[in-house]
């Protein structure tokens, strides 16, 4: 019997760009196209238009998205750990259950985008703007979210342990039930912020703004709270035992109805019976 050679599988050309690993597209348009599943693992897609491109399940691990627009676009479940996101426009994008460890989104943009169930863990977001996004149920433990704009985002059970937060901007965030321990939060701003039942055990909220927001049953044992604001705050049934209070801004003005404050450094040095 004589052998048939098979014939090579060609790569798919979308606008000139062959969807495969390893391709090169850079400033291909590539809008709204149909690349469900795609493998463009390695690619270098740098300032490639993806408006409402379709990305569903799509393999994106260490693609170079940098400078690219995905507005409106569906990723999810996309598969992209390790993938270079820096400055892309994701506005809207859909980006559910997807994975996302250790990419690079830093000044991504990422406003009314919904996160939700992915995988962020050890990001590098640092001034990406999250505004009004949904992540409820992400994980962003070790991200670096440091100058961050999270104005107004769900992050409801949220996983951000050891999370870099210094200095972002949360106000009237919506993180109940969220995890922070040992997160850092140094001049981050949580103006009007929902934190009930939220775990802040260990977490670092030196000069912390915690203005209206609701902290009730809130875990913030061993927490860090010097020189934080916390006007008008309210931490009834919160958990701030051996947390350090020193130096607190505000504090006759919280309700700390029922709150536990055994073994607290208090505003003036004293530790509470």
């Amino acid at each position: 019997m004589v052998a048939v050679a098979s014939t090579p599988v060609q790569a798919r050309s979308v606008n000139g760009c062959k969807i495969k690993p390893h391709a090169s597209c850079v400033g291909k348009n590539l809008r709204g196209a149909d690349l469900n599943v795609a493998d463009l693992r390695w690619g270098n897609l740098l300032r490639s238009n993806l408006g409402g491109a379709k990305l569903y399940k799509a393999l994106l691990q260490q693609a170079f998205l940098q400078n690219v627009n995905l507005v409106g676009a569906d990723l999810r479940r996309a598969i992209a750990p390790g993938a270079s996101l820096c400055n892309a426009d994701m506005t809207r994008v859909r980006i559910s259950h997807a994975d996302l460890f250790h990419a690079d989104l830093t000044l991504a943009r990422l406003v009314r985008s919904d996160m939700s169930g992915s995988r962020l863990d050890r990001v590098s977001a640092q001034s990406a703007d999250f505004r009004y996004m949904h992540a409820i149920g992400a994980n962003f433990g070790g991200a670096v979210l440091a100058y961050s704009r999270l104005s107004f985002a769900n992050l409801s059970r949220a996983y951000l342990n050891s999370a870099n937060l210094n200095y972002a901007r949360l106000d009237h965030a919506n993180l109940t039930r969220a995890s922070l321990a040992y997160s850092y939060m140094i001049m981050a701003s949580l103006w009007g912020a929902n934190l009930t039942h939220a775990n802040l055990a260990n977490a670092n909220l030196r000069f912390t703004d915690f203005g209206y927001a609701n902290l009730t049953d809130a875990n913030l044992s061993s927490a860090n709270l010097t020189r934080a604001d916390l006007f008008v705050a309210n931490l009834s049934h919160a958990d701030l035992s051996y947390a350090n209070l020193r130096g607190v801004l505000n504090l006759p003005s919280a309700n700390l109805t029922g709150a536990n404050l055994t073994g607290a450094t208090m505003p003036d040095g004293s530790i509470h019976g």
